[in-house]
């Protein structure tokens, strides 16, 4: 299991780098992220094919245009759509976790991360990541927002 805190790590780095919108919580299961962003005043709903999700739905890029901002927190297998969400020109934070991404079997040893990456470069995303402040994983990438 992952930091109890990163909750609570990720609103706040959200909260420092984006004023409050409409956020699409993108696979975020019961909603623990969107609680966390709601205290700094962010408008959220969760997208996720799970049961009791606010919006039982399997993310598509069809969904991006009814947000401000897109946030994966550990997306699993929504990472390669949140992803290609950047092409869109809206603002992207993604946690990347595990290695979901059609067509590529093994991301190698620098995982998940290394992959947006090149594809953010290969599409010419703005994007910047840093470390926050928590245990496991923990690299996040912002496309499109500084």
């Amino acid at each position: 299991m992952g930091d109890s805190r990163r909750f609570d790590v990720t609103a706040a780095f959200i909260a420092k780098n984006f004023r409050p919108c409409r956020v699409a919580d993108v696979a975020g299961g019961k909603g623990e992220m969107s609680t966390a962003l709601r205290k700094y005043g962010f408008d959220c709903t969760v997208i996720d094919t799970r049961k009791g999700a606010g919006r039982c739905a399997k993310f598509t890029l069809a969904m991006v245009t009814d947000y401000d901002l897109l946030v994966g927190l550990h997306p699993d297998g929504a990472t390669e759509t949140l992803a290609q969400a950047a092409l869109s020109g809206k603002p992207v934070v993604i946690v990347p976790c595990c290695q979901f991404w059609q067509g590529i079997d093994s991301h190698g040893a620098t995982g998940m991360v290394d992959t947006i990456r090149r594809y953010w470069r290969k599409h010419k995303i703005d994007f910047w990541e840093t470390q926050l402040k928590m245990n496991g994983k923990n690299v996040v990438l912002v496309a499109n927002g500084y």
